[in-house]
């Protein structure tokens, strides 16, 4: 695909609606795309070139499947002018829904029922560790839960007193130490 189609396209916006799917070549052509769609103020949601097959042991693929599904909720969650792009090879494997892409807010004082909110990250996908270092990970540590959530950009720590949230503050994998937000 030439860019210049591709921004002559996204000037037409009477030929589609809000949910807009730019299928690409390969991931190459997939951020050329995005470029061309973020001059001319869309958001774009770029898939990642995902080379597996039926069979394949999908931990060596954890970060492609972390930024699709970074990218899915991201585009889920997005209003106005949005486009989601894909290699046509991303596309060949089944995505899940936008009914699978739930969100949790967890605020200062609020009640978390520990059973419960193991039982969703689990089937969210997240990973239990004793150390959180990257993103999709969470550990429980007695009344201290460290969760690196997989659509954000900082780790948190959050202090329970039983079940009530005491206090949630950043803090940094490298040192494992909270930053004061207070």
């Amino acid at each position: 695909m030439r860019q210049n189609n591709i921004y002559e396209y996204l000037q037409n916006e009477d030929t589609f609606s809000n949910n807009l799917l730019l299928v690409c070549k390969n991931d190459k052509e997939a951020i050329k795309t995005a470029h061309t769609a973020t001059f001319l103020n869309y958001k774009s949601f770029v898939l990642p070139d995902l080379r597996l097959s039926y069979g394949d042991d999908l931990r060596s693929f954890q970060l492609e499947i972390y930024e699709l599904i970074e990218a899915l909720h991201g585009y889920f969650n997005s209003d106005g002018k949005k486009v989601l792009i894909s290699p046509i090879r991303t596309l060949l494997i089944p995505l899940p829904k936008e009914e699978f892409f739930p969100t949790i807010e967890i605020e200062f004082a609020s009640t978390i029922k520990i059973a419960e909110l193991k039982d969703k990250l689990y089937y969210w996908g997240y990973s239990f560790v004793d150390i959180v270092t990257q993103k999709g990970e969470v550990s429980f540590r007695g009344d201290i839960i460290d969760i690196y959530p997989l659509g954000g950009d900082k780790s948190y720590r959050i202090s329970l007193f039983d079940e009530d949230v005491e206090s949630i503050r950043e803090f940094l994998v490298d040192t494992q130490k909270s930053i004061n937000n207070d």
